[in-house]
């Protein structure tokens, strides 16, 4: 609500009950795909989405995706945000709740995975023959920003400090078989 009040949308509030049903139609957009978002408001026969229709008006939509943001402008360290600013305390917070489930099975995959996007966004690279898809449960997520410059040379290669790093997050990781 803080980025609302300071484009002096004094009026904006959210409810957990309106961001859960924000939620909610996001989720259902992501696999009931139409060309324009604002369709799902329309009432035309060939494209009636009632559900989304029912449960959020259009305009209050908008205007949840517009004002909801995850990170103050205001906390830039040092004036130069990292790429994933504005997110990333979404990213914690979302593997802190992966972390409270605890991992499932004995197997693990550590592996990256592909988020189908068609916008732009300087971060978004396209990968010929890499597909899309996704099973299993993630218990850590990290952002992939782009090639990071050696600041030394390491004693261990790329694919190892992935791992490592991936592992760190485990309570018992000599519990696990990696793949």
């Amino acid at each position: 609500m803080r980025y609302a009040h300071q484009n002096n949308f004094h009026g904006f509030s959210l409810s957990s009950e309106s961001f859960r049903r924000f939620l909610g139609i996001l989720i259902f957009t992501s696999y009931h795909s139409l060309p324009s978002e604002k369709m799902y408001w329309c009432t035309d026969d060939d494209v009636d989405i009632q559900i989304v229709r029912n449960c959020m008006p259009k305009n209050r939509y908008l205007e949840i995706k517009r004002f909801l943001h995850f990170a103050n402008n205001d906390n830039v360290a040092n004036g130069v945000p990292g790429k994933d600013f504005k997110i990333k305390p979404l990213i914690e917070k979302l593997n802190e709740n992966f972390l409270k489930l605890n991992v499932f099975s004995k197997q693990l995959s550590i592996d990256e995975q592909m988020v189908r996007y068609y916008g732009g966004h300087f971060l978004k690279q396209f990968i010929k023959g890499k597909p899309i898809r996704f099973y299993g449960f993630c218990y850590n997520i990290e952002l992939y920003q782009g090639k990071k410059d050696p600041v030394e040379k390491d004693l261990i290669g790329v694919g190892e400090k992935v791992i490592t790093s991936m592992v760190y997050y485990l309570e018992n990781p000599e519990d696990h078989e990696l793949y």
